[in-house]
């Protein structure tokens, strides 16, 4: 079979730690065409891929002009919507960053498109594909440590306040963190209650803690994008005969019961060097897996949609201070 080829909209950061190095890794794609607004930063490109890319200025020029079986898409936030309309719009397979876009009418709307849309979507939910979720998964499943009865996902970066953001941190992050929450309780939240952080006007906050009501399980979402110290996730799941507290970033997890009260410990990593962030690697291979087998759903699209349902409850709890329930959108 000849290689995928793929376009990159957007040459920034993250698609060239992220995307090309996992790219190059799988070895099924070859980039063919990349589109950036600016002149220094398509020449970078042209120097970093080979001259035999194709160059354009704008997402919209890419998708008309370029033949490509796929496109993936990293773009600052404000740019989402409209550069994730014009990828829907050409119907080639996309992998994207979220979220759909920067504020909540915005995500209304580009939840009804990806809805209508017919090829395959595939957000770039990199922590739902690392090894060690699947590994804690199965060992709650077999009971390891009785019912689940409390789940907390923990961020801490230095990564400082997003400008012009008209989302609450919970809704921004979402996507990865209470998708990853979904997957590690076995289920999805029916509401939300976010107590929100105070530093700045509007609901975009560097600070907020989310409890969200699975029924049998309560899960705390606790963000703190203006830590001072080093980037951590901690994920921890407590069950009536244990519990189960794992470090995702380094695959390492330990489980303990009351049977056995010392902690074991056990490690998964995801494939490395990590592509920019673990898990990259296998959320890449997943979405060109489908788009080899003409795939049209890998099921992440239903996630991403799921989690901007609850991420705009979460918005509409910071405004109401009360529960709100998740509701389609």
């Amino acid at each position: 079979m000849s290689k995928i080829r793929v376009g990159l909209i957007g040459f920034g950061d993250w698609t060239r730690s992220a995307y090309v190095p996992a790219l190059r890794l799988d070895g099924r794609a070859t980039i063919a065409a990349v589109a950036a607004p600016s002149a220094a930063t398509r020449d970078r490109a042209l120097a970093e891929l080979g001259p035999e890319i194709t160059v354009f200025s704008s997402a919209s020029e890419l998708l008309a002009a370029a033949d490509l079986d796929a496109v993936t898409v990293a773009v600052p936030d404000l740019a989402h919507e409209t550069v994730l309309t014009d990828a829907l719009a050409s119907g080639l397979p996309l992998l994207f960053e979220p979220p759909v876009a920067s504020d909540r009418p915005g995500v209304e709307r580009m939840l009804d498109a990806l809805r209508a849309a017919p090829q395959l979507i595939h957000p770039d939910l990199e922590l739902s594909y690392l090894p060690i979720l699947a590994d804690v998964r199965e060992a709650l499943d077999a009971g390891a440590i009785g019912q689940p009865r409390t789940a907390l996902v923990r961020l801490q970066a230095g990564w400082g306040h997003p400008p012009r953001h008209d989302l609450s941190v919970v809704h921004m992050l979402a996507g990865w963190y209470l998708d990853m929450l979904d997957r590690a309780i076995g289920g999805t939240a029916r509401r939300v209650l976010v107590l929100n952080g105070q530093d700045a006007p509007g609901l975009m906050q560097s600070r907020a803690i989310a409890h969200l009501d699975y029924g049998d399980v309560t899960g705390t979402f606790q963000v703190n994008i203006g830590a001072v110290g080093p980037l951590r996730i901690d994920l921890e799941v407590n069950g009536t005969e244990g519990d189960i507290v794992c470090d995702p970033l380094a695959g390492a997890w330990r489980l303990r019961t009351r049977e056995f009260p010392h902690w074991r410990l056990a490690r998964q990593p995801a494939l490395e060097p990590p592509a920019g962030w673990p898990g990259v690697h296998e959320c890449l291979r997943a979405f060109l897996d489908a788009v080899e087998q003409g795939a049209t759903n890998t099921g992440m699209r239903d996630a991403i949609i799921r989690q901007h349902e609850v991420g705009l409850a979460a918005d509409r709890s910071c405004v109401s201070g009360a529960w709100e329930d998740v509701r389609p959108a």
